[in-house]
């Protein structure tokens, strides 16, 4: 069986997304390739035994399917979001999840189609070397958009990497606010306004009280958080990661209602290059900044 006739099969039963998850010894799930985000999303899942809410969600034996059925798309399992899904374990190391993320799937679809299919993935997808992503650049083209960009001063910079983050990481809100407080910030979704500083400003500052290290919420319900980047604002899923000094400060990014979806491995080890070359070039941008102002006393004092 070839990646292409698994897609076929699982267009068929209505399923837009295969993901064949291998439990290792490390307590975590890893993604072996797919279909649709199965065959992008390669690495762990961002499910593990210690997390016993998402892994609540996986049936307990094998031969055992847990079906999903909502009326939005709502996370199923780590960063993955459907309308409709369904969980297939077929040992106790092997699970394999199919979705729809913008529909439920086929209605003809049963338990014994999606355990051929489930099969079918498995002996597809569960190769040797399967689950590592490919590393086609040790630095993220995002970074060197950061790092190579002429921007003068730390505002334009923190504005630059608001769009790039949100590019690199497909998300629909990014914020970068410097430990001044001075921020560069992108907004696609409506209810996020990121023109009204003051309420923006607080809400900042309100996720800076939850912590001062990373922090990855896959899903807003299970966490209370600041109006702008709360369920009720249209936030779906939410990743703060702290800028080092010391410039400080935090890069923020969101997923909406518009597409919603969680966060990847890969989108956690981009979104934390990003904060290091954003805290490296924003410094340097502080240091020519110093200096001219030192330049400019001395002439007036001329």
């Amino acid at each position: 069986m070839t990646a292409p006739e698994v897609a076929g099969r699982a267009t068929g039963l209505g399923a837009l997304d295969v993901f064949v998850l291998r439990h290792t010894e490390a307590g975590q799930w890893v993604n072996l390739g797919g279909v649709g985000r199965g065959e992008v999303w390669i690495g762990p899942f961002g499910v593990e035994d210690s997390d016993p809410v998402g892994f609540a969600a996986i049936p307990d034996g094998p031969g055992e399917q847990r079906w999903f059925r909502h009326r939005e798309s709502t996370r199923i399992l780590g960063p993955y979001w459907a309308w409709g899904a369904v969980l297939v374990r077929l040992d106790a190391d092997t699970l394999v999840v199919v979705g729809n993320r913008r529909g439920q799937l086929a209605g003809h679809a049963d338990d014994a189609q999606l355990r051929q299919l489930a099969d079918l993935a498995r002996w597809t997808f569960d190769v040797p070397g399967a689950g590592t992503p490919v590393r086609h650049n040790d630095v993220h083209p995002a970074v060197q958009a950061i790092t190579t960009s002429r921007r003068p001063d730390v505002w334009s910079i923190l504005s630059l990497a608001a769009d790039v983050a949100a590019g690199a990481l497909r998300c629909e809100v990014a914020v970068v606010q410097d430990g001044t407080g001075r921020y560069g910030a992108t907004s696609t979704w409506g209810s996020v306004d990121v023109c009204d500083h003051d309420a923006l400003a607080g809400a900042l500052g309100a996720l800076r009280a939850m912590g001062e290290g990373p922090l990855c919420i896959q899903d807003t319900r299970s966490v209370p958080l600041p109006d702008h980047f709360s369920w009720e604002q249209g936030t779906r899923s939410l990743l703060v990661v702290p800028l080092p000094g010391p410039v400080g400060g935090q890069l923020v990014v969101a997923h909406t209602i518009r597409s919603p979806r969680g966060f990847t491995d890969e989108c956690r080890q981009i979104a934390d290059q990003l904060s290091q070359a954003v805290g490296l070039t924003a410094y340097a941008a502080m240091l020519r900044e110093a200096g001219q102002e030192v330049a400019d006393s001395h002439g007036l004092a001329a």
